[in-house]
């Protein structure tokens, strides 16, 4: 099987080829378990399909075999709900053509542990062959970051993140941002202020893109608002106010503005809580003008009219 097609020889010495996507299913003396699964499979008797399939797959010793095999069975076993059997499909779909691998990965049910776990060793010895390429390795790793997702198992997560992260992948690099923002979100959303500290300053390195930058001075800047809770002090206020303005002066001419117009509005806000009034009316000018068609805009309205009338 090359190239698309598949070349044979009949019992008289013919030889011919046939485009694979013109076979509908394939029979082989030499290969029962096959024939079997390939009946089951054209009369979408799945259960006995992705049976026949594992059998062959664990039989046979030819190599186009399995690559054949190797679709039919994720499908069947999808069909049949049996995880376990999709898993083996996907693997060796992975190692005989990870370009159609990346369109067949088996759905990750999260209600029932043990094929999960499973399937966690299958994949991390999948991924112990040093012969595997960069390709390969990117479908194991995302299948095993789906599966670990499916157990609830946030160590396991992390673990293939970082290798994700080390691998130089720019989707997991994306998704490890993000996953990192998020966490800094909720430990504000917890008020654990030090702990949304702490998550920015440990993993300040990635966050290169401007919009991830602004999103963790940002956040910095909640935090340190955060902090300051009820105190009374003029200069605690000060330094969350200039906290949020770091985030105007370092974003402000960046495309969209990431992040700006929210500062200005807290900063206003310290403004207000300061006995500057005049301050804070000034900022609130500028954001209405600046983000006049947003929902900044119409926030800073309402915050004018609201010091006008007082």
């Amino acid at each position: 099987m090359t190239d698309g097609r598949l070349g044979y020889e009949d019992s008289a010495g013919k030889r011919g080829q046939r485009e694979l996507n013109q076979i509908n299913r394939i029979a082989m003396d030499d290969e029962p378990a096959l024939s079997d699964a390939e009946r089951a499979y054209v009369n979408r008797k799945w259960e006995a399909a992705a049976d026949g399939y594992e059998k062959a797959l664990a039989g046979t010793r030819r190599e186009w075999v399995k690559a054949w095999i190797a679709p039919r069975l994720v499908e069947s076993a999808e069909n049949s709900h049996r995880f376990g059997a999709a898993v083996a499909g996907y693997l060796e779909l992975v190692r005989t053509n990870p370009v159609r691998a990346e369109t067949n990965v088996p759905t990750v049910l999260e209600n029932d542990r043990k094929p999960l776990d499973d399937a966690v060793v299958a994949v991390n010895a999948a991924m112990s062959d040093s012969q595997l390429n960069a390709h390969q390795r990117q479908c194991l790793m995302s299948f095993l970051l789906d599966i670990q997702r499916g157990r609830h198992d946030q160590a396991g997560v992390d673990r293939v993140m970082d290798q994700m992260l080390r691998s130089g992948n720019a989707g997991a690099a994306r998704a490890g941002v993000r996953r990192k923002l998020d966490e800094v979100s909720k430990a504000l959303e917890k008020e654990d202020w030090k702990a949304a500290v702490e998550l920015i300053k440990t993993n300040d390195e990635i966050f290169r893109d401007p919009r991830d930058q602004a999103e963790a001075m940002y956040f910095l800047a909640d935090a340190g608002s955060g902090l300051a809770g009820e105190s009374s002090e003029p200069a605690v206020w000060k330094d969350a106010a200039i906290a949020y303005m770091r985030v105007v002066a370092h974003f402000k001419d960046v495309q969209g503005a990431p992040f700006v117009a929210a500062s200005l509005l807290k900063t206003g806000t310290i403004e207000e809580r300061l006995g500057d009034e005049r301050g804070a009316r000034r900022i609130y000018e500028q954001v209405a003008t600046q983000f006049a068609d947003g929902p900044a805009g119409a926030t800073a309205k309402a915050k004018l009219a609201r010091l006008q009338k007082k």
